[in-house]
């Protein structure tokens, strides 16, 4: 060892004990510097997440936060060593000899190197051992509708889930069930909690950190729903749920529900109207107004009625759906629909005006017309009477009531037909119908027993409705003879009372060649009166006299003819009408029109003159009239011929056939064919 060397050997020596008081006092030096002021804000900054250390050196993935209690033992250095150490807030402890070091953020490892590089510049090889004696606390508080809420112990890798289980479980249905965490000043989430429970590897059920709160809460505001609904009350629905899920909890609208005018108060005195209908009936999303806590939804009852009567399953009053367009159809629905004897054919609608609307309901309910199918409105009354069947009396082989089928159309001869036909001859038997209208009143309709049997005027054959009263009588029979101009002479049986027309009807009706203003009727004493029966007819009246039994009638034959001749397919006299004249193309289509052998550019006519002498020419008038224009804007076929006339259509040869049938009509006229 060389002279200096000795010298600084001794002088260390010498110094040792004032050193080893000097670095005995740092350690506690240290604590009072690290340990936190009294009553001192504690530092906000972020604490990762770290496990609870046990005393020993939990290695690199154990980080040091404020207010965790360190331990720094150096090796044979119990001078560097500090036990005791507060991490403050601001993450930097004082140490001795080294001073200041950051320890918040740092694993127990890096605070380790950090401090033995610090050591490297007074010791050789420092050995150094860094341990949390006492770790921070480290809450999470979760609070609201759990079973135990409270502040919990965080743990590693806590989630929303795991925080929940710890607190013993959501305490309202889960279904309602939303939560809140809370982070520092600011809410990072707020969502229901039903997904999170469904799928907890979702990304909403997030990983906490120490001084989260969890507010776990309903999601729910709580409404009264009053008036003409199912179950009034107060309930709790859903945050953003509408009027339809609060009237769906209150068992749904009435009946007499007036859904147009319901309306929603609001807590702060606001109250709107709501259109339920549009909202329920309809699907429109725009009506289906959100709901706040405290919202008061008021349904006021329509008191808009009608009355369903008669054969239905339920009559009764029913009210009209407001908003709705409430038709026939439904209102029976709601009655029960029509009964096993309902009159569907005989219905009627009587209108709050005393207006009277009769409905066959049959084409509505069976054949599925909607004809029938009307709107209601208030204070109608819809009867529908029982079916009462035709009642068949008097001269039948069976009378009674016979039930027809709805939807058919039954007629007189079918009624008589089930009542086994007459007892009597139809000539002296007096049918009739009585028939009772929806006001009340009695009509009687006549009919022809003759012509309802016989099939000779099917008119007489009359349908009949349900409620009818089909009579028959015997009345006293007279035979009366008609000869002539009839289609069928012979003698007939006529009721009593009968005149000319029936007996002209029972003949078949008069030919052509009839002269109707010339009917003679012969009593049976031998006195003869004629009777213009063309009147009579064209005006539907009857004869003032009746015919009398024995009494005869002869139909002449018409004297007012004219004669067709030439160029037809058909010549010869015809008869010209009692009331008005003839036409030219009248006359032709009797004859059967030109034939093929006419020159029918025009046609004469001769006419005879009244006065003169039958063998001269001037008592002929010969008339041209041109067919293929028209004269004084008339046509040659609307011009007017008379009785006596010969119409000639020119041929191309004159026929003997045509000279003599001229020369025996009218032989002054055979000149100007020559």
């Amino acid at each position: 060892m060389s002279r200096y060397s000795r010298r600084f050997f001794a002088l260390a020596v010498g110094l040792a004990p004032t050193f080893s008081v000097l670095t005995g006092s740092l350690p506690q030096a240290a604590q009072a510097q690290n340990a936190p002021a009294p009553n001192s804000k504690r530092s906000q900054l972020p604490r990762p997440a770290r496990g609870i250390p046990s005393g020993a050196n939990l290695g690199a993935r154990t980080l040091i936060g404020p207010d965790d209690v360190l331990s720094i033992s150096v090796l044979r250095h119990p001078e560097f060593s500090a036990t005791d150490v507060v991490v403050p807030g601001n993450g930097l402890v004082a140490l001795p000899v080294i001073g200041i070091v950051s320890a918040a953020g740092k694993s127990i490892a890096q605070f380790d190197a950090e401090i033995t590089r610090r050591l490297k510049v007074r010791l050789l090889r420092p050995e150094v051992s860094v341990s949390i004696t006492k770790p921070a606390p480290r809450p999470v508080y979760v609070v609201g509708q759990v079973r135990s809420p409270g502040v919990l112990e965080f743990k590693n890798d806590w989630r929303i889930t795991q925080a929940l289980a710890a607190a013993g479980g959501i305490s309202v249905d889960s279904d309602l069930a939303a939560v809140a965490v809370s982070r520092g000043s600011k809410t990072v989430l707020d969502t229901p909690l039903l997904p999170i429970l469904r799928s907890p590897s979702g990304p909403e059920n997030i990983a906490l950190r120490v001084g989260d709160t969890l507010r776990f809460y309903e999601r729910v505001v709580r409404v009264n729903v009053l008036g003409a609904v199912g179950k009034p009350g107060i309930y709790a629905i859903p945050r953003g749920s509408g009027v339809v899920e609060a009237i769906g909890l209150a068992g749904g609208p009435m009946e007499a529900a007036s859904l147009t005018r319901a309306t929603l108060s609001h807590s702060d005195g606001s109250v709107q109207r709501v259109d339920l209908y549009a909202a329920l009936r309809q699907g429109k999303a725009a009506q289906n107004l959100k709901l706040r806590e405290g919202d008061v939804l008021s349904v006021p009852e329509f008191k808009d009625r009608v009355s369903v009567l008669g054969a239905v399953k339920t009559p009764g009053f029913y009210g009209l759906e407001d908003g709705a367009k409430n038709r026939v159809a439904d209102i029976l629905a709601r009655a029960g629909s029509a009964s096993n004897d309902a009159a569907l054919t005989r219905a009627t609608l009587r209108r709050a005006n005393g207006q009277i609307v009769t409905l066959n309901l049959y084409r509505l309910l069976v054949l599925g017309e909607n004809d029938n199918n009307l709107p209601l409105l208030a204070g109608d009354v819809l009867s529908i009477p029982e079916s009462r069947g035709i009642t068949v009396l008097g001269e039948v082989k069976t009378p009674g009531i016979y039930k027809i089928e709805e939807g058919t159309s039954p007629r007189a001869s079918d009624a008589l037909a089930r009542a086994g036909g007459l007892n009597i001859k139809p000539e002296v038997a007096r049918i009739s119908v009585s028939r009772q209208d929806a006001k009340g009143r009695v009509f009687s309709l006549s009919l022809d027993a003759v012509g309802l049997l016989e099939l000779s005027n099917p008119a007489q054959n009359s349908l009949l409705q349900d409620g009818d009263i089909l009579s028959v009588s015997e009345t006293k029979g007279v035979t009366v003879f008609i000869n002539g101009q009839v289609k069928t002479p012979n003698a007939y049986v006529l009721k009593e009372g009968d005149g000319i027309a029936a007996l002209l009807a029972r003949a078949g009706g008069p030919t052509e060649d009839a002269a109707l203003s010339r009917v003679a009727i012969t009593a049976r004493g031998g006195q003869t009166q004629t009777v213009n029966v063309a009147s009579i007819l064209l005006d539907g009246s009857n004869i003032s006299l009746p015919l009398r039994d024995g009494d005869s009638v002869v139909v002449p034959r018409s004297v007012n003819r004219i004669l067709i001749i030439g160029g037809v397919n058909k010549s010869g006299s015809y008869p010209v009408p009692e009331d008005r004249p003839m036409t030219i193309g009248e006359a032709l289509t009797f004859a059967g029109g030109t034939s093929a052998g006419a020159r029918a550019k025009e046609i004469l006519i001769f006419r005879p003159v009244p006065g003169a002498s039958p063998d001269s020419q001037a008592s002929v008038q010969r008339l041209v009239f041109r067919l293929d224009k028209a004269e004084n804007g008339q046509l040659a076929v609307v011009q007017p011929i008379f009785k006596g006339d010969v119409v000639y259509v020119p041929e191309a040869k004159v026929s003997s056939g045509s000279l003599g049938l001229l020369n025996s009509f009218l032989p002054a006229a055979s000149f100007f064919l020559r």
